[in-house]
């Protein structure tokens, strides 16, 4: 794996880019058996619908941003979903939900619950003739090889003035200084650990600034986002005027680089190292008095 990063815009990105092929392979064979760790798939996806799983709280999110005008969402669409629990609180609202992912076996809690899940990719859906009011994109974005072409198919998924749903990890909080951390929201932690934070199916490492400009430059505007980084963002209307890219992502290459080290050197401190050996033997004196 070889990550670079834009000294300018301050994009990182892997160099090489997965084939369609494997892409659909992989998602479709491999990627359940390294998440699925002895459990099934119904316990994944009965842990993944729980109250207090990430799925209502990204539900919770969109509804806060959209206000009243969340009641007019009647179709909701997530792409790569796994096994639909991000499009469940929108079924128990009364929404129309429509998913698709490679893996059958992940399919099937969802489908067996009442989800409409299919088989495959965007190119499913739109031989479907879907127009969606939310098209759900949760930590799908960044491992798309050509994430901006992929929001212009997207866009003959939605309705006029329709919602994109973003989530990607945020690179400048949660990669962070172990002794200055900003507390992200319930549920979502963070590291001084880069290499740890890095995903071989991940391509892309995103921050608001990168994110936003994307998005803008894609033919969406911002509607709101956080620091997690979770945005809803929505299609803009052809005829209105363009708006100018955000000069600072100009300038923002040397802020994430710099971020980046001074995180590395936090990670590399010898208290650091000598904080997790403590650790360790620490669970070992545990197991061995148990």
């Amino acid at each position: 794996m070889v990550i670079v990063a834009c000294e300018i815009c301050g994009l990182i990105y892997a160099l090489h880019r997965f084939s369609n092929k494997f892409y659909r392979e992989f998602y479709s064979q491999f990627y359940s058996h390294l998440k699925l760790q002895n459990r099934t798939s119904k316990e994944i996806f009965d842990s993944r619908v729980a109250k207090n799983a990430y799925s209502w709280k990204r539900r919770n999110f969109v509804k806060e941003c959209l206000g009243i005008d969340y009641s007019d969402i009647k179709t909701v669409v997530e792409i790569g979903g796994v096994d639909g629990s991000n499009l469940y609180p929108y079924f128990v609202d009364g929404k129309k939900v429509i998913g698709c992912d490679f893996d059958e076996q992940r399919l099937k809690p969802g489908i067996d619950l009442g989800l409409n899940l299919i088989k495959g990719d965007i190119e499913e859906l739109q031989d479907l003739n879907i127009r969606a009011d939310l098209v759900i994109l949760s930590h799908k974005l960044e491992q798309f090889p050509l994430p901006s072409e992929y929001l212009s198919k997207i866009k003959k998924l939605l309705r006029a003035n329709g919602y994109v749903f973003v989530e990607v990890p945020n690179l400048l909080t949660w990669i962070q200084k172990k002794r200055k951390r900003v507390k992200l929201p319930s549920g979502y932690g963070n590291s001084n650990n880069f290499l740890n934070f890095l995903r071989f199916n991940s391509l892309y490492y995103f921050t608001p600034v990168t994110l936003g400009s994307l998005m803008q430059n894609s033919g969406y505007v911002e509607v709101q986002s956080d620091e997690v980084i979770r945005g809803v963002y929505q299609l803009i209307d052809k005829t209105a005027p363009k708006e100018q890219t955000d000069q600072k992502s100009s300038k923002h290459g040397s802020l994430v680089l710099n971020h980046l080290i001074e995180v590395e050197k936090d990670f590399v401190k010898r208290n650091v190292f000598l904080i997790r050996w403590i650790k360790s033997i620490r669970n070992l004196l545990l197991l061995y008095l148990r």
